[in-house]
């Protein structure tokens, strides 16, 4: 498979310490446990935190640990639109605001909501325009990356993938690297409740140069991956699992999910057998377009029905998206795929 990953820096890891957690309560119970035995540091990227009772429990999880080790670091990364939805009575924002003096929470505004749009789009309806999407949650020098937010869905009922990996110090930096680029040109949430802009931020994500934001974050985005095959050059390669970091920030100029999924979708290669597994089947264009006319192997796609779909019986416009998706995925490959 060294097509698919080209020249791509890779980091050793010794696969016994890579685990599946299987269930959205072992995520959970998972994440609860690591914030009890965490001693340097607690990482969370994510969408958004929830307001239920389990978010209120982990809270209180994170307040115990930084009372009981006053060395510990603890660090939030959310998007500012998902994470302030419900504006001063209940957001992840009021949420987090009891930790804003011990630990440093972070909400990273998009560039591209500005302006007229920004006045005119409400809420929920502006999180289209962009948002702040990474979820991974370090510990220490393990780390979970998965797409589950912080939420009571994602630990109850809502399945979706969560793979540990243990004691591997080298990814962990570099997810902190990831993590203090984008925190740097975000807003910090303070203890009165108010956000402000990243004293290191030269320019304001909606009010400023938009083109110098972009510039700005993509420079140390750019330099983290060059740190990063540094250091895998000096790394010895003596486990037989590598690891390829890949990161996608569309808006930056940063496309290496994309490169890479077009290199796949586009392969000839009729011995090759492949399993897409997604939430939501709502494709790309250009990957649409490769699988269909490019590629000559076999595929397979999995993705949420109907009911287990998150905006099933929702209000709105969103309570469409549930049945539109497995009919988008029937005319998409009509005549092609079944």
């Amino acid at each position: 498979m060294d097509w698919l990953v080209e020249d791509r820096p890779s980091l050793p890891v010794n696969p016994e310490n890579v685990h599946f957690i299987k269930t959205p309560t072992e995520f959970y119970e998972t994440i609860i446990a690591r914030i009890r035995t965490a001693k340097k540091r607690i990482i969370l990227a994510s969408l958004y935190l929830g307001t239920s009772e389990l978010e209120s429990k982990l809270i209180e999880e994170l307040k115990n640990a930084l009372e009981t080790n006053p060395e510990l670091e603890l660090c939030v990364l959310l998007d500012y639109l998902r994470g302030t939805r419900g504006g001063s009575e209940k957001s992840s924002a009021t949420m987090l605001q009891t930790l804003a003096d011990r630990g440093r929470v972070f909400f990273y505004h998009t560039p591209d909501l500005r302006g007229m749009v920004k006045n005119m789009l409400p809420a929920r309806m502006n999180e289209i325009i962009g948002l702040q999407h990474m979820k991974f949650y370090a510990f220490d020098d393990s780390v979970i990356i998965s797409g589950a937010n912080l939420s009571d869905s994602y630990f109850v009922n809502r399945q979706d993938r969560y793979v540990m990996i243990e004691n591997n110090p080298d990814l962990v930096r570099f997810f902190t690297n990831v993590f203090e680029a984008v925190a740097s040109s975000s807003f910090q949430l303070r203890s009165d409740g108010t956000l402000e802009l990243h004293s290191e931020c030269d320019f304001h994500p909606f009010e400023g140069d938009r083109r110098a934001y972009l510039t700005d974050i993509s420079s140390k985005i750019k330099l983290i991956m060059d740190q990063l095959r540094e250091t895998c050059g000096k790394l010895p390669k003596t486990d037989d699992t590598l690891l390829y970091p890949f990161l996608q920030f569309g808006p930056f100029g940063i496309n290496d999910e994309v490169k890479m999924l077009s290199n796949l979708f586009s392969k000839n290669h009729p011995e090759l057998e492949l399993t897409v597994a997604t939430g939501y089947f709502n494709p790309y264009d250009a990957y649409l377009d490769m699988i269909l006319k490019k590629s000559n192997y076999s595929m397979k796609f999995l993705y949420a029905a109907p009911d287990a779909n998150g905006f099933f019986n929702a209000e709105g416009l969103s309570g469409y998206v549930p049945a539109f998706l497995p009919r988008l995925g029937k005319s998409s490959f009509a005549g092609d795929f079944k």
